[in-house]
């Protein structure tokens, strides 16, 4: 089915430009591999983000306090960070938070105080033993008692030492265990009551405790169950402990403890210590405000928010719920798992798409050069593969929203096997057909089972319709194709429920939706094909067989118009057939090329002698006139050519049929040496404009053009089959030496197998009989100068 791409081989330097199109074109085949690195964007943006990209659900549809218009359910494993309950978290933990008091051992330091205090007094020889009582009454902090102070100033110094580290070490076993007031007014629980961040858990505690009393608990009893932090700075490094209320003593409790430790000592030891250290002993716990709050702000920073694990399909919220914070937060960490796992999706996209599209290119370069060389072919091989993909994606996004459970099936990949089939052959058709499933596979998503069945259907009915289309001969018959497709789509997709032991009925429905594939591609290929043909600018075996239907309207008026240039033509037709197939060139091209080769002749037929039906109109004409009118055949057939929307190939043909060789062989150009008196005759004034033959097909029209026109000069009614031979090959010969085949790709062999088609047709139209041994076989150019006067058109 492949059609060549034709077009002029003159040189570059010499080609001109008519239009934007024209240079876009040979700019983007300058840069071909811009067009590559475009479709493989297009095909990206296409496919990705495949199926998770097609399921991101967006909070921001969702409005706190509004109605949810449907159903939502998680659509992937994913952790929600409840941001309510963390605060709440927060605050619970906040409130269990103890308040950092510090330990006061002030007072450890007064009893040093006191101590000094004594020595002095004693080392005081003028006083008596009264004057120092008294004065160590004035200078304590609560002065001793009589019997205390004259202990203290008339005991031995060994005894003095004694009561002083008695007084140290019991005053610092009570203080390190905390004492608080028993007072009401200042109370710690007072004091505790005042901090603001455990108001919570008293009012909690106070409401357990009222109702466990039935009354109104009191403040020292609510205090007692929180707990609080002990801070001992003077030790390095500092100490802390974690106590409860109820655990600190009061100052009566360590006024007892105190009295117990000192009755333990002798006297005269145990008085004086029992009694200074109660007069120095005092509630020694003080809030550290700036502690607290910097553990509360470390606490609040660094705690752990609470998580949550939402299944994949755990509903969200149900249709008709009123959308709270609680399901916005979880829509809103759905959507951010969603996105990483698109984020991470494309690397493995951007390989894959790369890869294919990388196949492809180096496909095209190896096996489809024609192809790949020629901008708009791949710029029609890009639109149809985009086009498929955009549907595909349609058809995912939308399929399942219509209840359609495996939309996959529905997608018309077909159709991209049959135009490239056409357009270029079956094998770059199936190629395509391969990657374009890939990339469905890729549209569907991560469920590598469905996506499998896709990929399967879509080559089973792609390589179906590729070799369909591949012998297609008219339109119509992309229909039949298209049935085919629905019929190998509906074995396969049965095949591929049974093996996955689908229910029956879900079976019947993707048969059906695999059948309403194939009709699809039959409807719409014949109507897409020849947009492509235009894009790519190929003309296929099917308009070609539409245009070498003798029932044109262009044909029918140049029968009409011009009897004897047809019949001529449908003669050309029958030899450039036959060479065309010898050689393996495209014979449906050579023979609509050789109908339409003449189609110029319309608009003067009686100035060629085929057409005349009586005086030579040549005969009263100057030559230079008679050239001027037979030339403009050639540029009023590629004029007309245009008008009736001819393939340009066929244009092509019309333009080149003649070459640059002389018109009328010799005849005018003698006849303009002959009268001419001022020597201003030039040879080149007396051939066609050209181009010369540029491919095969437009070379074998000229070729059979030749022949077929000097035949009936030149051939007598029965002529033997040497003389064909000769005739043949001289006619061949001439166009070789005036240069005429120099731009065209024929080999010597190819001219060699045109020769000999050429000689069997005629020896069928002539009836010859091939009898060799009986026939002197005549040199080439015996007959030459007869040759040379008929060659090209019956202009006379």
């Amino acid at each position: 089915m492949r059609m060549p791409w034709y077009g002029h081989r003159s040189d570059k330097s010499t080609r001109k430009y008519h239009g934007i199109s024209e240079i876009l074109f040979n700019r983007a085949k300058m840069h071909w591999w811009l067009l590559g690195v475009i479709f493989a964007l297009n095909v990206f943006w296409t496919v990705f983000p495949m199926e998770e990209g097609r399921r991101l659900l967006s909070p921001d549809s969702f409005e706190v306090g509004e109605k949810s218009s449907r159903d939502i359910y998680a659509q992937a494993d994913f952790t929600y960070y409840d941001e309510t309950a963390t605060e709440e978290e927060k605050q619970k933990a906040l409130t269990e938070l103890p308040p950092v008091f510090k330990l006061n051992f002030l007072w450890l330091e007064n009893a040093k105080e006191e101590f000094k205090i004594v020595r002095q007094v004693r080392d005081s020889v003028a006083l008596s033993n009264e004057e120092k009582v008294a004065s160590m009454r004035r200078l304590f902090y609560i002065g001793p008692t009589d019997e205390v102070g004259l202990i203290l100033a008339t005991a031995p110094e060994e005894d003095i030492d004694a009561m002083e580290r008695s007084v140290e070490n019991i005053l610092s076993s009570v203080l390190k265990d905390g004492i608080v007031s028993d007072g009401d007014g200042s109370s710690f629980a007072s004091e505790l009551k005042r901090i603001e961040y455990i108001k919570p858990k008293w009012n909690q505690i106070k409401r357990k405790l009222a109702a466990e009393l039935g009354r109104e608990p009191r403040d020292e009893q609510i205090a007692s169950s929180i707990p609080v932090v002990l801070l001992d700075d003077t030790s390095t490094p500092p100490l802390e402990r974690r106590v409860l209320v109820s655990d600190l003593r009061t100052w009566t409790e360590a006024t007892r403890i105190v009295e117990e430790k000192a009755a333990e000592l002798k006297e005269p030891i145990s008085t004086v210590v029992r009694e200074i250290s109660i007069d120095l002993l005092r509630p020694n716990l003080t809030y550290d405000s700036a502690l607290t709050e910097k553990r509360k702000k470390e606490l609040l920073e660094n705690f752990p928010p609470v998580s949550r694990r939402i299944p994949e399909g755990t509903k969200i919220i149900g249709a008709g719920d009123e959308v709270t914070e609680y399901h916005k937060g979880k829509l809103e960490a759905m959507y951010s798992v969603q996105k990483r796992r698109i984020f991470r999706s494309i690397p493995g996209a951007v390989l894959l798409t790369g890869l294919l599209v990388f196949v492809l290119v180096i496909y095209l370069r190896k096996y489809e050069y024609d192809t790949f060389s020629e901008p708009r072919k791949i710029i029609a091989l890009n639109t149809v593969i985009l086009l498929i993909l955009a549907l595909g994606n349609l058809i995912i996004v939308w399929g399942p929203a219509l209840g359609i459970t495996r939309a996959g099936f529905l997608i018309p990949a077909a159709l991209a096997s049959i135009i490239i089939a056409i357009l270029v052959n079956v094998q770059l058709a199936i190629v395509v057909t391969c990657i374009i499933g890939i990339f469905i596979a890729m549209l569907a998503g991560l469920d590598l089972t469905v996506s499998l069945q896709y990929f399967l259907v879509i080559l089973a009915g792609g390589i179906t319709a590729a070799v369909s289309a591949s012998l297609a001969r008219h339109r119509r018959h992309l229909i039949f194709a298209g049935l085919y497709v629905s019929i190998v789509n509906i074995i396969t997709i049965m095949g591929l429920g049974l093996l996955e032991h689908e229910r029956l009925i879900n079976i019947g429905v993707n048969c059906s939706i695999g059948a309403i594939n194939g009709i699809a591609v039959a409807v719409l290929a014949p109507g897409l094909l020849p947009i492509f043909e235009y894009l790519s600018r190929t003309t296929t075996d099917m308009e070609l067989l539409e245009l070498s239907d003798l029932k044109q309207p262009l044909l029918i008026e140049f029968k009409e118009k011009a009897s004897g240039s047809y019949h001529h033509s449908l003669a050309v037709a029958e030899l450039a057939d036959a060479a065309a197939e010898e050689i393996g060139a495209n014979a449906l091209l050579a023979r609509v090329g050789s109908y339409y080769h003449d189609i110029g002749k319309i608009v003067k037929p009686e100035g060629f002698i085929e057409n005349q039906k009586g005086e030579n109109v040549h005969d009263s004409l100057s030559p230079q006139m008679s050239v001027r009118l037979i030339s403009r055949h050639v540029k009023d057939g590629a004029k007309m050519g245009k008008e009736y929307k001819l393939p340009q190939v066929v244009v092509d043909i019309i333009q080149q049929h003649q070459g640059n060789t002389l018109i009328g062989g010799q005849r005018f150009y003698q006849k303009a040496l002959e009268e001419d008196r001022h020597n201003t005759v030039r040879l080149e004034d007396f051939r066609y404009p050209g181009p010369k033959p540029q491919t095969k097909e437009a070379a074998i029209v000229m070729l059979a053009d030749s022949v077929e026109s000097a035949r009936r000069a030149m051939l007598q009614d029965k002529p033997t089959y040497s003389r064909l031979v000769s005739f043949v090959r001289e006619i061949i010969d001439d166009k070789i030496m005036d240069s005429q085949l120099d731009e065209c790709d024929l080999t010597l062999r190819d001219i060699s197998s045109i020769a000999d088609a050429f000689v069997r047709v005629l020896s069928g139209m002539y009836h010859t009989r091939i009898d060799y041994p009986k026939e002197k076989v005549v040199a080439i150019g015996t007959e030459s100068d007869s040759a040379k006067e008929t060659d090209g058109d019956n202009d006379r």
